[in-house]
């Protein structure tokens, strides 16, 4: 419902799908916490966060191609 909402709002593509885009987040996290269970030093809790907002909420904005460019 928050990606929908978002969807809806025109904070998320509005091609996307909320329901992988849920998907995607929670395998986000879930692969995170695992690195940081595996090795908090190597990977600390804040970096990982850093990396999902980076990584995948800043790419899903309508200001980002929502298909990768064909090279």
């Amino acid at each position: 419902e928050v990606f929908a909402r978002g969807i809806r709002k025109g904070i998320f593509h509005r091609d996307a799908n909320p329901f992988y885009l849920a998907v995607c987040l929670d395998s986000l996290t879930n692969a995170f916490l695992f690195l940081w269970l595996e090795d908090p030093r190597q990977h600390p809790y804040q970096k990982n966060l850093d990396h999902i907002l980076t990584g995948f909420l800043a790419n899903i904005t309508p200001s980002t191609p929502l298909t990768r460019k064909k090279t």
